[in-house]
């Protein structure tokens, strides 16, 4: 029934459904069209499947939102709307038709009020609508204490407002090319100024004095290593005051 739960925080659904604007677009509707007292939304949120919502009138934003009035809501909106319940043995057909189509009118508001609070802008349409993949959570819209209207969320919808309300990621430097990464790392080169081979023998026999004849003659260049590797690259040895230098060539 739920998709999201597995890579949100424990608390985001929650909070996402906590911090939804239901209230301003119900109070803001309520003000509106009521003659007496307000209606807001009341109690906790609970999850539901779509065909758990009251029997009677509904209207559906695909995967998103349900808004549904019971058997008798129609009436009850009627009566919030003129102040007091119309007597129905007194009303004549024209009376409740009038009625009929000024609750419509009200309710057609109230849905209004919410895609605009919600940012939602497909379109209502009559029905609970198909079943999605979706956890539902369900509000009562109460007035006086009795429950006027329910109004399913989706999760989805839930996680769009979460994420809606985001900070901009924290711009980042582009990164930087190898060579310029690399700029920094210390190395250390060296110059090999030659090689002799001896027997183990003779290099157990070497003392102070004994001479080692190397396989570079003295004019040669040196090749130069880094880190102890050796590399396409040459060099003379001369002095610079007591210290060696190797002039790259």
């Amino acid at each position: 029934m739920t998709l999201h739960r597995s890579w949100l925080p424990a608390d985001a659904v929650a909070r996402g459904l906590r911090d939804l604007p239901l209230r301003a677009a119900v109070r803001g509707w309520s003000a509106k069209w009521f003659a007496h007292g307000a209606a807001d939304v009341a109690g906790d949120r609970v999850e539901i499947a779509l065909r758990d919502l009251d029997a009677g009138a509904a209207w559906t934003i695909e995967g998103d939102m349900v808004l549904s009035a019971g058997e008798g809501a129609p009436s009850a909106v009627a009566a919030l709307m003129y102040g007091t319940p119309p007597d129905p043995n007194a009303l004549t057909p024209a009376d409740r038709a009038a009625l009929e189509g000024a609750a419509d009118a009200c309710l057609a508001d109230l849905r209004k009020r919410l895609s605009r609070e919600l940012g939602l802008d497909r379109p209502w349409r009559s029905g609970t609508g198909d079943p999605v993949p979706h956890a539902w959570w369900k509000f009562r819209v109460a007035a006086g204490g009795a429950t006027l209207l329910r109004i399913a969320v989706s999760e989805a919808l839930a996680v769009r407002h979460v994420r809606a309300g985001l900070p901009p990621a924290d711009p980042r430097p582009a990164p930087r090319r190898i060579a310029a990464a690399l700029d920094p790392q210390p190395i250390s080169v060296s110059a090999r100024v030659g090689a002799a081979r001896l027997t183990t023998g003779e290099l157990a026999a070497l003392g102070i004095g004994d001479l080692l004849v190397l396989d570079r003659a003295l004019g040669d260049p040196a090749s130069i290593a880094v880190d102890h590797r050796p590399k396409p690259l040459h060099c003379t040895i001369d002095q610079q005051d007591e210290r060696l230098r190797l002039v790259v060539i």
